[in-house]
């Protein structure tokens, strides 16, 4: 399931990451991810 914030896309097992892959490179994904470190909100610790 993918929240787009006015709707949950579903699909099918797996696709989830391909669509990812095919949308978001590599390096743009990994910047994102790091830039959840700073945002307090998102703190799992």
């Amino acid at each position: 399931m993918i929240d787009l914030g006015f709707a949950v896309l579903t699909l099918p097992r797996g696709e989830g990451r391909r669509l990812l892959n095919d949308l978001v490179s590599r390096d743009d994904h990994a910047a994102f991810v790091r830039s959840l470190d700073d945002d307090p909100e998102l703190a799992t610790t």
